[in-house]
């Protein structure tokens, strides 16, 4: 589920390819990667793009002929995402930057600013592999593909972001050729962008006061609420079904899929109890859930059928005890994800980035930032 927490933090560019340090936080948080930009193609680090392709990485680094500008979102965190594939032919993606007041980087140093004072200004940018990276809206963010030609955003009322002030925003949506933006929901809260699949966008609401975050389908301007505290699958834009996982407030989170267009649930899967959802995702009728219990991540395979979802083989990931894994994505069998690795777990000063990927069918994880690695022998039932 989205979130609009401030991260205190700066980053430097990824490391070059082949390296297995990733960016070095100045503040006392690190930021977070973004979401995959391109689905299995590409990933949005802070600093830059990483694009994956035939098992090897390229791009990286600002002012080496990848991003005009470094790709980062302080103001948002881990899930609302920092890029979007648009889906069309030339590779095109949207990506979230930062425009910082001078109070921003005192901040990050760890000297205190008044409330209220302006940080900066969050905006998107449209960049298109080895050809144009062009401005595309001030005061936005948390951008998803609708279409190929159209992006859903939120739009910050107050244009730019003020310490201790909640990020009050409206969802929008823009057209890519020709700029015409449209209001999707007027009513300004504390919104986050989740998925778009067919038939309407799946936004999250935050209620600090009440300690919980809803989900709610928006079609016509209207929200349908799905439920509190749902982790959402990651689906393909205009995507015929919707699942997600939720919470395990009354017992074992339940994996679900549903008709995007009512909201109906068509099935249902209980994981594990005791266990805590790290990320999941939906491609046609295969859905992959990543769950952490007792120190270890682990993937579940299902497959949806209009009824029923039925479990085709889960095996444990090999990963450190501090990392999990995020925002998976599906290609075909293979199962991709990032995750943030303490480069000393004693200290947890410097980070490692680490891209896994993992096939479903020969139940290996090769690490493509960092070392390969296999996992445990698979169960299937």
């Amino acid at each position: 589920m989205a979130t609009t927490t401030l991260l205190l933090a700066a980053c430097s560019a990824p490391a070059a390819d082949g390296e297995a340090d990733g960016p070095r936080p100045a503040g006392p948080v690190p930021t977070a990667p973004g979401r995959f930009a391109t689905g299995a193609d590409a990933v949005v680090l802070p600093g830059g793009v990483r694009l994956l392709a035939r098992d090897r990485t390229y791009g990286g680094r600002p002012g080496r002929g990848d991003l005009a500008e470094e790709a980062r979102s302080p103001v948002t965190g881990y899930d609302a995402g920092l890029g979007t594939a648009t889906g069309r032919p030339d590779g095109a993606f949207v990506y979230s930057a930062w425009s910082e007041t001078a109070a921003y980087r005192t901040l990050v140093t760890g000297t205190d600013v008044p409330m209220g004072t302006d940080l900066g200004r969050p905006k998107l940018r449209l960049h298109v592999p080895g050809g144009a990276d062009r401005l595309l809206r001030d005061s936005a963010l948390n951008p998803v593909a609708v279409t190929p030609d159209e992006i859903a955003f939120l739009d910050l009322l107050d244009g730019s972001y003020r310490k201790d002030r909640p990020l009050s925003t409206r969802v929008l949506s823009r057209d890519l050729r020709t700029g015409r933006e449209r209001v999707l929901l007027a009513t300004p809260g504390l919104y986050g962008l989740e998925a778009a699949p067919r038939g309407g966008l799946v936004v999250s609401q935050r209620f600090p006061d009440r300690g919980i975050v809803r989900s709610s389908l928006l079609r016509g301007g209207r929200l349908t609420p799905l439920g509190d505290n749902l982790t959402i699958c990651a689906v393909p834009a205009g995507s015929p079904r919707l699942a997600w996982v939720g919470s395990a407030e009354a017992g074992a989170p339940q994996a679900v899929v549903a008709d995007p267009a009512t909201g109906r649930v068509a099935a249902r899967a209980d994981l594990r109890a005791g266990s805590w959802v790290q990320g999941c995702v939906l491609a046609g009728d295969r859905l992959a859930v990543v769950t952490g219990q007792d120190r270890r991540t682990t993937v579940t395979a299902y497959r949806a059928t209009t009824t029923a979802l039925r479990r085709t083989g889960s095996f444990p990931v090999d990963l450190p005890a501090t990392a999990d894994v995020h925002d998976p994505r599906l290609a075909g069998d293979s199962l991709l994800a990032w995750t943030i690795v303490p480069a000393d777990p004693r200290t947890g000063k410097e980070v490692a980035y680490g891209l896994p990927t993992c096939s479903l069918r020969s139940s290996t994880c090769v690490d493509r930032l960092r070392r390969p690695r296999r996992a445990a022998t698979s169960t299937r039932s």
